[in-house]
């Protein structure tokens, strides 16, 4: 997964708040699954579906900023259903976290 040291950062910060937080694994955590991609975003469509809170962190790739893979795709999704159970979407905001 790109920019796992990013979502690295974000989860410590949570952590510090007392938050359990799950992130994709970086690729070489599949390497030995012959299709990396389907394997990781499973598993994080899995932990998504547990979630109580989905935070959506997206950043600029290669010179393509406001990009949009995949994995932000499917926690766009349920950032609509879980704003139907009057969840916060922080837009970016982590002080919004208690």
């Amino acid at each position: 997964m790109q920019f796992y040291e990013e979502y690295k950062s974000i989860k410590e910060k949570l952590e510090k708040k007392k938050h359990r937080v799950i992130i994709p694994l970086p690729n070489n955590h599949y390497q030995k699954s012959k299709n990396i991609k389907l394997k990781a975003m499973k598993e994080f469509k899995n932990g998504l579906n547990k979630s109580g809170a989905v935070l959506v962190a997206n950043f600029d790739k290669e010179r393509n900023p406001d990009y949009i893979g995949v994995n932000a795709l499917m926690e766009k999704d349920m950032e609509k259903e879980l704003e139907a159970i009057d969840a916060i979407t922080l837009r970016g905001n982590l002080g919004k976290i208690k």
